[in-house]
């Protein structure tokens, strides 16, 4: 809404058609709960309510590509760099499954998101071939 009050006019105008409906409805036998509506929501104003789960996983997500994008200048990543973004790639598995589990608020969504990361991470650290995932995903689900 822009903020500014309705003229009177056209709230007379709604609050009759309002009245011609719920006559109508009872007129003619109709459950009127149905249409039951509040003019006003009582929801908190869109702009004040902040989406933290996906501005944790956007945080991560521009983190864990930063940091990728600096290492990937060095040519041969050392174990010890490998392992650091390993660790890093871990943090950002567990922040967002955090942010998934917070946000959707369910156990089953929230382990499904945390294996696809998960081996996600391990086919790009080069521990498994996609190959391989898709054959051991093959077996967990049997």
């Amino acid at each position: 809404m822009s903020g500014k009050p309705l003229p009177i006019e056209q709230i007379a105008k709604l609050a009759a058609d309002i009245r011609e409906i719920n006559n109508f409805a009872e007129n003619h036998g109709f459950d009127t709960s149905f249409v039951q509506a509040t003019v006003s929501p009582g929801l908190p104003d869109a702009r004040k309510s902040w989406d933290w789960p996906l501005i944790s996983l956007g945080g991560f997500s521009v983190l864990l590509i930063g940091l990728l994008s600096v290492l990937a200048f060095y040519e041969p990543i050392s174990p010890k760099a490998a392992n650091f973004l390993l660790v890093i790639g871990m943090l950002f598995v567990v922040g967002s499954s955090a942010a998934a589990h917070k946000k959707f608020n369910n156990n089953t969504i929230t382990a499904i998101i945390c294996a696809g990361m998960i081996v996600v991470l391990l086919v790009g650290a080069g521990v498994f071939t996609p190959r391989e995932a898709a054959d051991r995903l093959q077996e967990i689900q049997k």
